[in-house]
């Protein structure tokens, strides 16, 4: 949890790349959400 909240303080700053950025990190969640499942 800590990388999340450290990760939306960094990208807070800028908004483009903060929607980017957080597009990405659900992406790689639901990746691993998924693998998680499979397994």
């Amino acid at each position: 949890m800590n990388k999340y909240f450290e990760y939306l303080v960094v990208t807070r700053c800028d908004k483009k790349t903060y929607k980017i950025k957080f597009v990405n990190f659900m992406f790689l969640l639901h990746l691993v959400y998924f693998s998680y499942i499979i397994k």
